[in-house]
């Protein structure tokens, strides 16, 4: 009589939660076969080989290694909750601190000098903070926290938006955001930080869509933006394809609100390249640059200072810079408060020595 032959049984997903089987079949490409991770042998997929196997002197050898039997339990010190709780809030705390008054990476050396210093103690004991999981905490707790706690102090009230692109170190354009809204909660109007966001490029367009995209983030209603404050340059205020002007083609009732230190600024450049001696800005510049690069002229301008008013040191001179506001007005002040009787002296005396 002929016997028939076995039917080729294959993989069944169920054998990987099998108690026996689970830790060491793997699956392969020929569906009627198995792997053994532990010998590295292959099998027929039957459920009688597969449990034969497990019980064989090869594999109880191969296995062993893996074992959990095997391996050494850590002594982990028992933790109360409580203990865990006040810990996390120290970290937390710790975390906040850093972030809005030094460096993260402070917090290195401040998590350690808290242990050193309340040795003994369940609470700081158990602080392990440095600066990955710190930026970890300000990303995923405190900052979704703070997020929550400000979409609902705004809710539905109006606001206005303080704008100002700027690029990075890495030379990345970013815009900051902040907003001036009233405050229900604190019956008051608060201005804060709201997001910086990172653009795409300088542009107009790029600008809107970040304020778009922050006024998303926030579930902030767009009609309800009243106004928004920028400095003059042409891509915030340009009268046919700046930022405002964008902007204004969806809030009608929009406001453009120039910043009134630029405004000045511009003001004071035009009056005193239109109506003021040219050689008046040379006199600035060269006298800011006949100190800054010299010590020798320094020290020799600090004696005759001390000298002439009882031993007070002289303020430093300041160069006029183009990218802070106003400049000009406090290197046109020092240069006053010395020239009779310090500048004028030190540079006759240099003429008179050439």
């Amino acid at each position: 009589m002929n016997r028939k032959s076995p039917y080729p049984q294959k993989f069944r997903e169920k054998w990987k939660n099998n108690v026996l089987l689970k830790d060491w079949i793997e699956e392969v490409e020929e569906k009627t076969l198995v792997k053994c991770k532990f010998c590295k042998s292959t099998m027929s997929a039957r459920l009688a080989d597969l449990s034969a196997h497990a019980h064989t002197k090869k594999h109880l050898k191969s296995s062993e290694p893996f074992s959990c039997n095997r391996q050494n339990k850590l002594p982990f010190k028992a933790v109360s909750n409580d203990t865990k709780l006040k810990s996390a809030t120290l970290e937390a705390n710790m975390s906040l601190f850093v972030n809005s008054h030094c460096a993260i990476s402070s917090v290195d050396h401040l998590s350690e000098l808290i242990k050193l210093c309340f040795k003994g103690n369940n609470v700081a004991d158990y602080v392990q903070l440095h600066r990955t999981k710190c930026t970890g905490i300000l990303r995923n707790i405190i900052f979704p926290y703070f997020k929550i706690n400000l979409k609902e102090d705004i809710g539905s009230s109006v606001y206005s938006l303080l704008l100002d692109e700027s690029t990075d170190i890495s030379v990345i354009k970013q815009l900051g955001v902040c907003i001036i809204y009233y405050s229900q909660s604190k019956k008051s109007i608060v201005t804060t930080f709201l997001s910086l966001i990172e653009l795409e490029s300088g542009t107009a367009v790029s600008v809107v869509k970040g304020v778009k995209e922050c006024i998303l983030m926030y579930d902030l209603n767009i009609l309800n933006m009243q106004g928004i404050g920028c400095d003059n340059a042409s891509v915030m205020v340009g009268q046919h394809s700046g930022v405002f002007t964008l902007l204004k083609k969806e809030v009608q009732h929009l406001v453009l609100v120039r910043c009134i230190c630029h405004s000045v600024q511009l003001a004071v450049s035009a009056a005193v390249s239109n109506y003021l001696p040219d050689y008046l800005e040379f006199l600035l510049a060269e006298t800011y640059n006949w100190f800054a690069h010299s010590t020798s002229r320094q020290l020799s301008y600090k004696t005759l200072f001390n000298n002439l008013n009882n031993g007070i040191d002289p303020l430093k001179i300041v160069r006029v810079s183009s990218t802070r506001w106003l400049s000009i007005e406090v290197a046109v002040s020092r240069v006053l408060d010395q020239w009779v009787g310090s500048f004028k002296r030190t540079f006759q005396g240099s003429w008179q020595r050439r």
